[in-house]
């Protein structure tokens, strides 16, 4: 099996390697050239504005920990950092972030299935969907993309900045579109039910 750590003089020349782009690791080559570009120019503009780092590791080797102590080794001298941190043979999916950066990063989203959008709003995560779905053609490209958007529209809200290079998930935001017009649909017929048994009941009394 592989070994992502790399020890003595090998490591600081890994480190300064990698630690200038969002994507810390990629082993196993499991993203594709397009969305490497796409994720380092996003973090480069993130970390500009705010200083906040944001970044991806993934691997294919099955060693979780031995990916998440790397990981945490090449972001230790960012003040402000997360990390989306990936095995692609197990699954196992980690936000590695900084203390500081635990209010602005909703985990919820990016780790579960569901979680409640304004709670109340049953909504569908960032990722697990993506990479868990057996129809995907490209499912860890697609999943890593629309997470590390979504990571970085959440920094951006919070430091109130505009990010030039930001991409949407637009099946996304249709899909939630529709259901926020299904739930407000389901409570304007509530609310008229609920209208005409009172003022049926009010006419029985009368």
């Amino acid at each position: 099996m592989k070994k992502l750590f790399l020890s003595g003089v090998l490591f600081p020349a890994f480190m300064f390697l990698f630690a200038s782009n969002g994507v810390l690791i990629n082993q196993g080559n499991v993203l594709n050239d397009r969305v490497v570009s796409q994720i380092n120019v996003i973090s480069n503009e993130v970390y500009e504005k705010t200083g906040v780092f944001l970044g991806v590791s993934i691997s294919d080797d099955n060693d979780f920990k031995n990916l998440f102590d790397t990981s945490k080794q090449l972001v230790k001298d960012y003040e402000k950092y997360a990390v989306i941190v990936l095995d692609s043979s197990s699954k196992r999916i980690s936000i590695l972030n900084s203390k500081n950066m635990d209010d602005v990063i909703s985990k919820d989203k990016l780790l579960n299935f569901y979680y409640l959008k304004w709670g109340f709003f049953p909504t569908q995560g960032a990722i697990l969907p993506l990479i868990s779905s057996p129809k995907a053609k490209d499912p860890y490209n697609a999943g890593i993309l629309n997470g590390f958007g979504e990571m970085s529209f959440e920094v951006a809200e919070k430091f109130n900045i505009v990010l030039d290079n930001a991409f949407a998930n637009t099946n996304q935001n249709f899909l939630n579109s529709i259901r926020m017009i299904f739930y407000a649909v389901v409570i304007i017929v509530l609310g008229v039910m609920i209208k005409r048994k009172f003022t049926r009941k009010k006419v029985e009394t009368k």
